[in-house]
């Protein structure tokens, strides 16, 4: 496993990410959205498992959820799993956030 840094800053993570959004980003050929609820980060699978729809052009909503902009199917940020158990689960990456930057760890 590697900790790929992704920000260089706490301070440029939180300026790229509004609290309760999410932004894509691509680490070779994974796309990853990554966004912040409670002033913490997290790190999903980008494509909707029910309609490959971007997760990160949805939102999050109160009980730390993305929601898929195409069907409004919630993922947890936390586990990946969806919340009414319509269709498989997101993958999650996790994630570090400490002075050398925003790290997300992949296998």
């Amino acid at each position: 496993m590697r900790w790929v840094r992704i920000f260089k800053s706490i301070d440029q993570a939180k300026a790229a990410i509004e609290e309760g959004k999410a932004r894509r980003v691509v680490i070779g050929e994974r796309r990853i959205a990554l966004s912040r609820w409670n002033d913490k980060f997290f790190a999903i699978q980008d494509n909707c498992p029910h309609s490959s729809a971007y997760l990160s052009q949805g939102w999050v909503n109160a009980r730390g959820e993305i929601i898929c902009p195409l069907h409004n199917y919630c993922y947890d940020l936390k586990t990946g799993r969806e919340f009414e158990e319509k269709t498989e689960d997101a993958r999650t990456w996790k994630v570090r956030l400490d002075d050398e930057g925003l790290f997300i760890q992949l296998d």
